[in-house]
């Protein structure tokens, strides 16, 4: 049963106790009977012991001193004595057996080897013969306060192992009149929610409120459970980095007590085996808690406002008692003079101390008000502008006609112009609107928004993360050129009314980079989201830059594929493919030459849909293994190693379902879209401006590939104080940037008739090579 039991290894420098009492125990000195010490202070020089189901073994490798008092009862006088005690070197052994339940069946004292010398003793009151008595009998107090430690607390320990009795737990306070019940804060909900979702170190933890004053926290550990703790270099660089991390977050008084670990970790070790689950608790317990509206900002009083108590073990055999009964209470005092010395480090907030919180940041749904009477007023404007300016074209009488030869009517220009004019302004109203408002927001505990981002916090927190590259990237996309677009779009149309120009066309193109901001952000998120702790909250800014940016596609395709068609303003030059792909001999049989050309199209069409389906076959076994496959993965690294560090390995089809809204974005932009346009090429040549696949590329490789810079952190970016990530790209993103090749390809064929230019220039070489 050896291998089923708790065992335990530790080893330590220096140890120092204050406040240590027993006052079960009592030893009959001849001429007076000792009872109930108490040590004020207590140093152990040194010390290592082994713990298993065999042998408990303590020892002792350099002097230890400590300063205790005893009741001392002489003829019925009760008196005090206080010492000062100096223990050399020592060890003690307890030999024992167990059950299968851990439970011990034999203890016996193997081996004590304690030889106790007082530096200093004395008895008050004190008269002239008890400070004889004193100088005599000092040795014999000291040999019967060594025998007090093999005879008496080796026997009580060997007597306790044997006992099972649980000491019952301490009562829970009542709520003082005023004071705030724990389960209707947002603070303990959100503590909760943390505890109940994060698998900290494998353990499993749950949190509920007792009678409103106390904190109850059960944690169920796993199998083969394995603490080593001690000090390591990797340990001194985590807790540098979790410094900072509780600096930037403005906790710089826990920062502040943390500093006080390293020191006790650098001086001993401790090891600790549990073969089986067990269970674990504890109890803080609040008095006087009061808080504010949000349920977030708490102050309890400097004296006394939080303690520990309650500390037990379950599924532990014998440790059950020895956690409960002994070390639990030991444990729970330490920590309450810690405790209390924390919360009165800092009085600059009177006789209540603030309880640190992670403090949220606002949430923008809406836009000031301002804003709507500024938009209103310009939309107004220019819709009115839009509307005199297309009668001024039409009475001046410019000669804008239709295939027909008709002159265009005022009714169809001024339908078309405040139509484009009226898609301008709603596309310039989403994108300043996302501007002002929060977009999305990190949500820890499920209610609290650690951070908020705005389209421009998005791009300027990604920069401070040390992604400049494609935080510029995002600005110019995504806050600059879809204003630039709209520009041209009215320039080109409306003020020029060049609707063909190559220049408006490539801008319409490049439009869809306008996405790149919410796709590395989407991305990027999902290394972060553990759900009940951290998680992304999608806020109405998020859905109106979506279907913002669509309207903008939608208002560049209008502009160029359908504002004034079929007028003498549209020139836009036919595909080859368009154009009759034969001529027809000259014949005098007619019916003959009809049978040719329509052997001749039958011929084309079939090589055109030939061509068709090869291409979407080709695009299909390019776009699909990215949505199917792992196409991206990270690696998250905490400031503390509370979660297993792992590879999270992402399809496509597994980040878009972060949110509905990008799903459907996301499979029309990467996956449907690029499909059609490559069937239907060159028909349809408005899609290509849909097509989005070059812009998750950017997203990835201009993203990702920055994130192993190692960012100090700041009072802005403050998930780098808690969190870094290591991010790895797979192979479909090659197959992924083939197809945007090909889309590329395809854009340049429509607009610069590459193949057509190609022919025409080996026809030019061939000419001149016969010639």
């Amino acid at each position: 049963m050896i291998s089923q039991c708790l065992s335990l290894l530790l080893w330590w420098s220096s140890i120092s106790f204050t406040g240590l009492d027993y006052p079960g125990l009592s030893q009959d000195l001849g001429f007076a009977v000792a009872s109930n010490l108490s040590c004020s202070e207590v140093h152990i020089g040194g010390v290592g012991g082994t713990f298993n189901s065999s042998l408990w073994s303590l020892e002792t490798t350099a002097p230890s001193t400590a300063n205790c008092t005893l009741d001392v009862n002489m003829s019925s006088a009760f008196r005090q004595a206080s010492m000062d005690v100096l223990l050399p070197p020592s060890r003690v052994v307890l030999q024992k057996s167990v059950d299968g339940a851990c439970y011990s069946t034999e203890v016996a004292v193997g081996l004590c080897g304690v030889s106790m010398t007082l530096e200093k003793l004395k008895v008050t009151p004190s008269n002239f013969i008890i400070d004889i008595l004193v100088r005599v009998s000092k040795n014999k107090v000291a040999t019967a306060l060594s025998g007090l430690i093999c005879q008496k607390s080796s026997s009580y320990v060997a007597s306790e192992l044997m006992n099972r009795t649980l000491n019952p737990p301490a009562p829970h306070p009542t709520l003082l009149a005023g004071a705030a019940p724990l389960e209707t804060l947002k603070l303990f909900r959100v503590l909760a929610s943390i505890t109940r979702n994060a698998p900290l170190f494998g353990v499993k933890f749950s949190v509920s409120s007792l009678d409103g004053t106390t904190l109850h926290v059960h944690m169920t550990f796993p199998d083969h459970f394995h603490l080593r703790l001690g000090y390591s270099p990797e340990l001194e660089k985590m807790l540098g980095k979790l410094d900072v991390a509780l600096r930037v977050m403005e906790l710089a008084s826990a920062a502040d007590s943390l500093k006080q670990l390293l020191p006790m970790l650098k001086k001993g070790l401790v090891v600790l085996d549990v073969p089986h689950s067990f269970n674990a608790s504890f109890e803080v317990v609040f008095h006087d808690l009061r808080c504010a509206e949000d349920g977030i900002s708490c102050t309890v009083p400097r004296a006394g406002g939080i303690a520990l108590q309650n500390i037990r073990s379950e599924n532990l055999g014998e440790w059950d008692k020895v956690v409960t009964n002994i070390a639990g209470p030991l444990v729970s005092s330490l920590l309450a003079e810690a405790l209390d010395e924390y919360l009165q480090s800092d009085n600059t907030t009177g006789p209540r101390f603030s309880l640190p919180v992670l403090l949220g940041e606002a949430v923008n749904e809406l836009p000031p008000m301002p804003y709507a009477a500024v938009v209103a007023v310009v939309a107004v404007l220019l819709l009115v502008g839009t509307a005199v300016l297309s009668v001024w074209r039409h009475r001046r009488g410019e000669p804008v006609t239709t295939d027909d030869g008709l002159p265009l009517t005022l009714k169809r220009a001024l339908l078309e112009d405040l139509f484009l004019m009226l898609l301008v302004v709603l596309t310039a109203i989403g994108f300043t609107w996302c501007i002002l408002t929060t977009i999305v927001s990190v949500v820890v505990g499920g209610e609290v928004h650690y951070m908020s981002f705005s389209l421009l916090e998005t791009i300027w927190k990604t920069y401070e993360t040390g992604m400049e590259a494609l935080a510029v990237l995002m600005f110019i996309f995504s806050a600059v050129y879809p204003y630039l677009k709209l520009v041209a779009i009215v320039l080109c149309t409306l003020i020029l009314q060049r609707p063909e120009m190559l220049l408006l066309n490539i801008i319409n193109y490049l439009g869809k980079f306008a996405l790149l901001d919410v796709y590395s952000f989407v991305a990027m998120s999902m290394a972060l989201e553990i759900e009940g702790v951290i998680e992304m909250h999608f806020h109405a800014g998020f859905y109106v830059f979506l279907t913002t940016t669509l309207i903008s596609i939608v208002v560049g395709n209008y502009a160029t594929h359908f504002w004034r068609r079929g007028t003498s303003l549209y020139r836009r030059g036919k595909p080859l493919e368009q154009s009759v792909p034969y001529e027809a001999e000259p014949a005098h049989d007619e019916a003959g030459v009809r049978r040719l050309e329509g052997c001749k199209h039958n011929a084309w069409t079939r090589r055109r849909l030939v061509v068709a389906v090869a291409s979407g076959i080709f695009v299909v076994a390019c776009v699909l293994p990215a949505w199917i496959l792992p196409c991206i993965g990270y690696e998250t690294h905490w400031v503390i190693p509370i979660f297993k560090e792992e590879v999270k390995e992402m399809s496509l089809f597994f980040i878009a379902t972060l949110n509905w809204f990008f799903f459907v974005v996301c499979f029309l932009t990467v996956g449907l879209v690029p499909l059609v346009h490559t069937i239907m090429f060159p028909q349809w040549m408005l899609l290509a401006s849909w097509c989005a696949t070059d812009v998750l590329l950017v997203a990835c490789v201009a993203g990702f590939a920055q994130l192993r810079a190692d960012t100090a952190p700041t009072a802005r970016n403050k998930l780098s104080a808690i969190v870094s990530t290591t991010p790895y790209l797979y192979w479909p993103l090659i197959l992924l940037l083939i197809c945007t090749v090909w889309l590329w390809l395809l854009a340049a064929e429509n607009t610069f008739q590459l193949s057509r230019r190609l022919r025409a220039w080996m026809a030019r070489r061939k000419a001149q090579h016969s010639t």
